[in-house]
């Protein structure tokens, strides 16, 4: 009883999907008839698709109907017959001028189909996983027999679609129009299932014939009506003629075979030297790739030597960690001294990261060492680096912290510009940060930036960073967060800046395990004497 009420499930399931395509065909050729021709031509298209991907996949379903025998009701060939169903309204209700492009767009549509199929499958074998290419084999796997045999009877049930209609009004006028659409339909599925079967199935003709016949002429009736009625309706808004009496398009038939021919003998052609193409389009790739990855590496090492280290700073010893996420950094970091007891760190961070990224960075570092730090305070540095990267860093921004340290006074000058606080670890554990002060670098706002002054205590860490450190993720897509980061900075408090650094980097990749870093590293730590 279960599998019988899943069957009729599937049978009802099949229906649904028959009658709303055939519902759309109409309502595609309504909005045809009465302004845009497009959509109709692309959803002929879109159903050709559907065949060569309902028929490869094996939609199916097999209805037992007991001492009746049993009906395999296959959805590519319901779609099929739907498609000579709109060729046939087109042909009654518009002419055959238009009957003759939607023929073109049909034939189009199979030899694309036919070259997309050739080319993703030829264009699998050397790039795709054996899993991947089992799944492409099923899918995509030419046969040129029956893509030869599939396409020919195509060719011929468009053209005898529209003679064998024209012929049975021209013949049987008192006969009502539902009846010669079913007339017209069910002989055009016929001649084609005799074509395909014979030229793909030749062992088993006579089964699988019968059971085409009897799926493709239910199919027909059920469609018949709802056409003829369609036709009824359009014939009383617009006058229609059925009795044209012309059949000028089968003149047509000796051309289109021999481009059929053409076209087969280019695609065989192309097929035989698909993969030679391929090969050598890889090669092509492969050594474009090795290129750019030397240029990326020097471009790295660059960068990298541009980065100063602790002898550039007089009574103070920075320990620096700088892990880009990939080839190049949008990071920067600068260090240096002003005077004997004066000295200053700059920390910036570009929006995104990799080669973009990393020039604006290069015109920070550019314009960083055309200012007299002297004269120049943190406020006005901050501002001035904005103007000058403005013009060039296009949808890029920075947000930056610049500190100033009077060594001797102990007094610390800062200007943040919307980066994360940097901290201040008091002796005693108490903690400062170091908040923004005016808004991001370089993105058309108005360069305004303040800046804060500090006292601080011999012995008090300062601690800058760049948004990665706090906002790294585990596989659980969770972020390692401030408040382990403080747990981590205060638990080191006494070590030296560097085995702290060592610590919170440790803390950070044991928190993230396997992922990767989706953003550039920055930290720098330093004890103020």
């Amino acid at each position: 009883m279960y599998i019988r009420y899943n069957r009729m499930n599937q049978v009802a399931y099949f229906i649904l999907y028959l009658f709303v395509l055939a519902a759309l065909l109409l309502l595609f050729h309504i909005v045809r008839v009465r302004r845009y021709r497009g959509p109709y031509i692309m959803y002929i298209a879109f159903l050709w698709f559907l065949i060569y991907m309902t028929g490869h996949l094996g939609y199916k379903i097999d209805w037992h109907l007991g001492e009746a025998g049993t009906i395999t009701i296959r959805y590519s060939s319901a779609v099929f017959t739907l498609i000579f169903a709109g060729l046939l309204l087109v042909y009654i209700c518009e002419g055959i001028s238009q009957t003759q492009n939607l023929i073109a767009v049909s034939i189009g549509s199979q030899l694309v189909i036919a070259l997309m199929q050739i080319f993703l499958y030829y264009l699998s074998l050397p790039i795709l996983s054996l899993e991947n290419k089992l799944v492409a084999r099923i899918i995509f796997e030419p046969s040129f027999s029956s893509l030869a045999v599939s396409t020919t009877a195509m060719v011929i049930d468009l053209f005898f679609a529209v003679f064998f209609f024209q012929l049975l009004v021209n013949h049987l006028r008192k006969i009502p129009l539902g009846i010669l659409i079913f007339f017209a339909l069910a002989g055009t599925m016929a001649l084609d299932s005799v074509m395909f079967v014979a030229g793909t199935r030749l062992d088993t003709f006579w089964t699988t014939l019968t059971s085409h016949l009897v799926f493709k002429t239910l199919v027909v009736a059920v469609l018949s009506g709802p056409l003829a009625l369609y036709i009824r309706w359009y014939q009383r808004k617009g006058g229609l003629d059925l009795d044209r009496g012309s059949l000028d398009i089968f003149k047509r038939i000796e051309t289109l075979t021999e481009d059929l021919e053409k076209a087969n003998r280019e695609l065989r052609e192309y097929a035989d030297h698909l993969e030679d193409k391929v090969e050598e389009r890889t090669r092509e790739i492969k050594k474009k790739q090795a290129q750019l990855d030397l240029e990326l590496k020097m471009a790295a090492d660059l960068q990298q030597a541009m980065m100063p280290d602790s002898s550039h700073v007089r009574n103070l010893s920075p320990a620096v960690e700088y892990i880009p996420s990939s080839a190049v950094s949008g990071d920067l970091y600068y260090f240096g001294s002003v005077s004997e007891h004066g000295a200053y760190i700059f920390l910036g961070d570009i929006s995104g990261h990799g080669v973009p990224s990393a020039l604006v960075g290069a015109m920070c570092n550019m314009s960083l060492s055309r200012i007299n730090l002297r004269k120049s305070g943190p406020a006005s540095t901050l501002a001035r680096i904005s103007g000058e990267i403005e013009d060039v860093a296009g949808t890029h921004y920075l947000t930056a912290i610049f500190v100033y340290m009077h060594l001797k006074d102990r007094v610390l000058v800062f200007a943040n510009g919307g980066h994360v606080p940097g901290l201040l670890l008091s002796p005693s554990g108490k903690i400062l940060q170091l908040e923004p002060t005016g808004s991001i670098l370089g993105a058309g706002l108005p360069p305004e930036f303040g800046q804060k002054r500090v006292n601080y205590k011999k012995n008090t860490r300062l601690v800058l960073f760049t948004d990665c450190v706090t906002e790294a993720r585990n596989s659980n897509r969770e972020e390692f967060g401030y408040q382990r980061f403080l747990q981590i900075l205060q638990a080191e408090r006494k070590s030296t800046p560097a085995d702290c650094v060592a610590a919170v980097i440790k803390g950070v990749r044991d928190f993230a395990g396997t992922q990767n870093l989706d953003d550039d590293l920055t930290l720098i730590i330093a004890d103020l004497p």
